[in-house]
């Protein structure tokens, strides 16, 4: 366990210390929020390696958040999509919607593409766009997870990948 969470926040690190680089300090956003937290995925049935038609059902849960919003220290998110998944459908590219449930009873509707890509043996997610509607409207937005990758033999067990979890980290400018 201590291995795995060594290896998410090497990953964090390295990710942050990736996105950090690519934009000059002087010209950076201020964060208007920042949450850290985890997200469980579950398929039915589970992933393979060959396509089927499968129900992703996420829950995400922002458990620490500093905002410069008073009251606001927490959110969750949750959905499901059923789509034509494999094992390696996490890497590609897709589009979506997500709506933050904050805990003053407001929400954000988040418009997004995602990305994946392997990095250190960790599936790294990355959600960008922008908030549309709700609280932080015309912000964008980044989301982070990060996660051990699925192995191959994880995808020729029976039942195939059922559950996959992450570490997440939301910043709002």
């Amino acid at each position: 366990m201590r291995k795995l969470v060594l290896g998410v926040a090497t990953a964090l690190g390295l990710l942050t210390a990736g996105v950090a680089g690519t934009a000059p300090a002087a010209s950076a956003n201020p964060l208007d929020a920042t949450c850290t937290g985890s997200v469980a995925v579950d398929y039915t049935p589970g992933l393979t390696l060959t396509p089927q038609t499968v129900t992703a059902t996420a829950t995400s849960s922002y458990t620490a958040c500093l905002t410069g919003q008073a009251g606001i220290t927490s959110a969750t998110a949750s959905g499901s999509v059923i789509d034509t998944l494999d094992c390696n459908s996490l890497l590609t590219t897709t589009t979506g919607v997500k709506v933050y449930h904050w805990n003053d009873g407001t929400t954000s509707r988040f418009e997004y593409t995602r990305t994946g890509a392997r990095v250190l043996s960790q599936t790294v997610l990355t959600f960008t766009g922008a908030i549309t509607a709700g609280k932080f409207a015309g912000d964008s937005a980044l989301e982070t997870n990060v996660g051990v990758s699925i192995g191959l033999l994880d995808c020729l067990t029976p039942g195939g990948v059922t559950h996959v979890a992450y570490t997440t980290v939301l910043e709002i400018s």
